[in-house]
């Protein structure tokens, strides 16, 4: 629904408990002193749209059909859970030491690699890609290069792993900036935020280490 919607609707549920007693603490109102200021607080992200579906976008992606009886399956977008399942796979991927020593430049090499290899699964599960069981399809590509004019489509004698292969689109400018902008990072550095300190791994050793884990 859109803002207007969602406030009106939260507003009748906030008003329906605010003057209630909490049944189990007699003498206790069911919300806390500050309520009406977390209210306040809360309702300015639905205003702003946040909880509200972009417009012209389809919030449900068809999975699937029953065999037995044709009906459709249809999943929601509308969740957080791929995000904190993000995370939490995200920290688990990172060995103790890289996540509380390593530097941001360490640190956004490895969520880089985390974030490709996440988003070839995610397209795999979509059918938008092969599951070549890796995340290298530059190598994929390389290989319909060489067999390019030789083992085309349709020859029996092409590779498994590239039929029905969609070589990557390399003309395509990326359309999101991934990693850490180093501009502002440098003028953090400048005005002494110590938040930005340097990696504390010392040797090349203890780099690799972490990047081989």
């Amino acid at each position: 629904p859109d803002p207007a919607t969602i406030v009106r609707g939260l507003y009748d549920v906030f008003l329906f408990f605010r003057e209630m007693e909490d049944p189990e603490r007699p003498g206790h109102r069911f919300f806390t002193s500050d309520a009406d200021h977390i209210f306040l607080k809360e309702i300015a992200y639905v205003q702003q749209g946040y909880l509200s579906d972009p417009p012209g976008l389809n919030m449900y992606v068809r999975v699937g059909m029953s065999m037995r009886t044709g009906f459709i399956y249809f999943r929601s977008l509308r969740s957080t859970c791929a995000l904190e399942a993000y995370h939490l796979h995200l920290r688990a991927a990172q060995h103790p030491c890289a996540r509380g020593g390593s530097g941001p430049r360490l640190e956004m090499v490895r969520s880089n690699l985390f974030d490709f290899a996440w988003n070839i699964r995610a397209a795999v599960d979509a059918n938008q890609m092969t599951d070549h069981g890796h995340f290298c399809p530059w190598l994929v590509d390389a290989l319909d290069q060489v067999c390019k004019g030789w083992l085309d489509e349709g020859n029996d004698a092409r590779p498994a792993a590239l039929r029905g292969h969609r070589r990557t689109d390399t003309t395509i400018a990326p359309i999101t900036v991934r990693g850490i902008d180093w501009e502002h990072l440098q003028r953090l550095k400048s005005l002494g935020a110590r938040a930005m300190e340097p990696s504390v791994l010392r040797t090349e050793e203890e780099v690799q280490k972490v990047l081989a884990y």
